[in-house]
């Protein structure tokens, strides 16, 4: 693995295959540009998968860059993975059999997203909500939403 430029090299190994993996380097910005491919007969395993190894250390905001990345090229991602990162959301249903939303903002600065599921109602206000308005979340509040 190597460091340079501020580059950090990052490795992925097909486990299906079990002999190669793309190194690429990764910017400050997350801009993926693929190096070579080189022979990793270290990680010889039984089954399918993917594993992604990390050769540095990373700043905070590339880490979870690459994370994202991983998760989206394993199909785990959604809108949820879209948030700021103090909002945490959980999802239900009701009695009713009607989907219910809950968005908390864990810190004491206003957080803003997009609500990206079906137009629903704001239980504590009882106000309307729309498929991809912009919510402002106040510090260490929530919101729950009940989709229509």
């Amino acid at each position: 693995m190597k460091q340079a430029r501020g580059f950090a090299t990052i490795g992925t190994l097909n486990l299906d295959r079990c002999d190669s993996g793309l190194l690429a380097e990764f910017d400050d910005e997350g801009n993926v540009n693929p190096v070579s491919y080189t022979h990793l007969d270290v990680y010889k395993r039984q089954g399918k998968g993917t594993l992604t190894y990390e050769g540095t250390v990373l700043s905070n905001k590339l880490q979870d860059k690459v994370l994202l990345d991983v998760l989206q090229t394993a199909g785990l991602t959604g809108p949820d993975q879209q948030l700021p990162a103090p909002v945490h959301v959980k999802h239900g249903t009701n009695r009713n059999g009607k989907i219910i939303h809950y968005f908390m903002n864990y810190s004491g600065a206003p957080q803003t997203f997009a609500y990206a599921y079906r137009a629903g109602e704001d239980l504590l206000t009882q106000g309307g909500v729309a498929a991809s308005q912009r919510i402002t979340l106040k510090p260490w509040d929530l919101v729950i939403i009940e989709e229509h």
